[in-house]
């Protein structure tokens, strides 16, 4: 819940213009409990949150997250998003923020504007550019930021997390200023086979596709979401709703 978020909030800066970590309440001011997470099968998992998540929190999952991080920016040819935000924007927002490195990269490009990342579980690092703030929410409860506030919102790789897209995309709407924009990314994780040298009936690339749309299904959290997301940014009120569809390559080499 937002009355319950934790942010960075010293105001001493080290040289370099990030924020000394020794001298935030970061850390030390979340419950324990939130701060250790639930330890699962050997993997650790949020502890907050009115749903279960179906990604763990751990160094392992923070590294790929950097990892995916940089397969995004491979993808989008080094752009951190398509939206075509103003320069000058003055309030964004990374819901699902997880290791919090696009968030960071953002505060690095727009130093102006005022950027919060947002995640169930505090994974994200304690030095940050001055203009970055992290906080523990949970998105799928109601938002208690103002309304019409921010300039952008922006979510990626939510996997195993919303059940309820049309909500989310709702709130984005409300706490949206006029003009703003929203930006959802997802990995869709279909195979497919441009020149048929695999058989998609015995192919393992296949097999782990269908088990992630099985896991999906058993958790209530339907790998297909984003092929709803259109009709759905509509219905919200978004015009203008632009899909970019972008085939990732996999292979042995």
């Amino acid at each position: 819940m937002a009355d319950q978020a934790i942010a960075v909030d010293s105001e001493e800066f080290s040289d370099s213009g990030y924020a000394e970590s020794t001298s935030t309440s970061y850390l030390s001011s979340i419950a324990s409990d939130i701060r250790r997470g639930v330890n699962e099968n050997g993997r650790t998992y949020a502890a907050y949150g009115k749903t279960l998540q179906g990604m763990p929190i751990d160094e392992e999952e923070q590294d790929r997250n950097d990892l995916q991080h940089a397969k995004f920016m491979l993808l989008l040819n080094g752009k951190l998003h398509f939206a075509p935000i103003s320069e000058d924007s003055q309030k964004i927002l990374d819901i699902g923020t997880g290791s919090g490195i696009w968030s960071i990269d953002m505060s690095d490009k727009y130093p102006s504007a005022s950027i919060i990342g947002v995640d169930l579980a505090p994974t994200q690092p304690t030095w940050v550019p001055p203009n970055l703030q992290f906080e523990i929410e949970d998105v799928e409860e109601d938002w208690l930021y103002s309304k019409n506030s921010f300039d952008f919102i922006f979510g990626r790789e939510l996997l195993m997390a919303i059940r309820d897209w049309p909500r989310l995309i709702q709130q984005a709407y409300d706490h949206l200023k006029p003009g703003g924009y929203l930006e959802l990314e997802m990995t869709y994780p279909k195979t497919y086979c441009e020149d048929n040298s695999i058989d998609l009936e015995t192919s393992a690339y296949a097999e782990s596709a269908r088990l992630l749309f099985e896991c999906g299904r058993q958790m209530n959290v339907p790998w297909e979401a984003s092929l709803e997301w259109k009709e759905q940014f509509k219905a919200a009120g978004f015009e203008e709703v632009t899909e970019t569809i972008l085939p990732i390559p996999i292979g042995r080499w």
